[in-house]
């Protein structure tokens, strides 16, 4: 053991209550960061349905039932098409957010040429398999910093910063949206 495991060891082994503490603490605390979780991405669809309604209708979002489900993600899609829009994917790990389409559904060739003739228009451009615009975010809710973000005295304002950030580029990269809705779906 490393000197502050050792020191972590004495304190809750010091006497029964310290430790019957930090037991119970350890047998609830998935319970506390999935909730923690559910809550900061109900948050930011509620901002994101504010801006929406607020700047831009033509937009619908969507947040999925099973924030855990490894690919979850929380969109903004063009009107009624669900098969390509705006994301966070991965919302209960390492996320990551951009322009995504569902791939079996689009003509991949068409999606291609139309990336290279686009690329330097595409915010955070990328030919990264489904994925027009894609950036990681570097924040990952099974870490101790993000966790940190989403505390209740934290959550609401860091959601609204998430949904702007979202919603900015779902406006600023609309038009490849289109195109790929009225053009390259099979």
């Amino acid at each position: 053991m490393s000197v502050y495991e050792e020191r972590i060891y004495t304190m809750l082994t010091s006497s029964e209550d310290k430790f019957k503490s930090a037991y119970e603490i350890s047998n609830h605390l998935n319970m506390v960061k999935r909730k923690l979780i559910v809550t900061f991405w109900k948050n930011v669809e509620k901002e994101l349905n504010i801006l929406v309604n607020e700047r831009d209708q033509n937009f619908k979002v969507v947040l999925d039932s099973d924030i855990f489900y490894a690919n979850s993600g929380c969109s903004l899609f063009l009107e009624d098409n669900t098969k390509a829009g705006f994301i966070y994917e991965h919302l209960s790990g390492d996320q990551c957010m951009g322009l995504w389409f569902e791939n079996p559904k689009f003509d991949i060739s068409k999606i291609d040429s139309y990336r290279i003739e686009q690329q330097n228009k595409i915010t955070n451009y990328s030919t990264y398999g489904w994925w027009i615009s894609y950036e990681n975010t570097n924040e990952n809710f099974n870490n101790f910093d993000s966790l940190l973000m989403i505390l209740p005295d934290k959550s609401m304002e860091y959601a609204k910063i998430k949904a702007q950030n979202l919603f900015e580029l779902a406006v600023e990269n609309k038009e490849h949206l289109r195109y790929l809705i009225n053009n390259c779906l099979k």
